[in-house]
């Protein structure tokens, strides 16, 4: 009875492990600022491609007209807008902040195989100032760490357009940047923020994944027989 406890033990985190890399088998590329896959498609001609693909967005988007930017025999642009728009996060000290994200799928045909790639077009605002469009990598990578919570907070409390940065203006004793820095400390202290930038990275790259596997499932599952 133990080994046979044990023996299941071990065969279900096989089965765990293979999952799990079936499922994150997309990759990340920050000059794409996306994701991408290569999915093979052994013997299905581009054509066939071209109408599975089609007929996914057709079945996932509430209007395919509209979503559609570009479409021709190997490439279909496709327009996405994330389901975690707007995310709003407030600071422990009750600052607002806002983080928006859409995309471009773009679709590239080959004979027996497509291309997937997923561009990410995202904004990060403080209080009503935005940031630069895609200059926040690090939600995206997963790698929202205390670091990456300091340059944001501390860029949008003291405007970079007017201030030049934080660092810069802390090195010369600009008086608003240590008032920043008090802040950005007691977020710190508090341990809230973090967790929603956390949860942000987490719900973002989740939308991501349930897409690479709705689009990869459909595709292995395909049947046209027609009767």
């Amino acid at each position: 009875m133990i080994y046979f406890y044990h023996y299941m033990k071990f065969f279900f985190l096989i089965v765990l492990f293979t999952f799990s890399i079936n499922v994150h088998s997309q990759t990340l590329d920050e000059d794409l600022y996306g994701y991408k896959e290569i999915i093979n498609v052994e013997n299905f001609s581009k054509e066939k491609i071209h109408n599975i693909i089609s007929e996914w967005i057709g079945k996932n988007f509430p209007s395919d007209e509209d979503v559609i930017q570009f479409s021709n025999a190997e490439k279909i642009v496709v327009k996405y807008d994330f389901d975690l728009n707007p995310r709003i996060m407030r600071t422990f000290q009750n600052t607002t902040t806002k983080y928006t994200a859409s995309g471009l799928l773009t679709f590239k045909i080959r004979e027996g195989k497509f291309r997937l790639d997923f561009e990410v077009d995202d904004q990060y605002t403080f209080d009503g100032k935005k940031t630069n469009a895609k200059s926040t990598f690090e939600i995206l990578s997963g790698s929202t760490s205390i670091d990456f919570m300091k340059i944001i907070l501390s860029n949008g409390f003291m405007d970079v357009k007017q201030y030049g940065g934080f660092l810069s203006s802390l090195k010369t004793g600009d008086k608003k940047a240590k008032k920043a820095q008090k802040y950005v400390d007691k977020e710190i202290s508090k341990d809230v923020y973090i967790k929603r930038l956390d949860k942000l990275s987490n719900d973002l790259n989740s939308e991501v994944n349930q897409l690479f596997l709705s689009l990869k499932k459909f595709v292995n599952n395909y049947n046209d027989d027609d009767w």
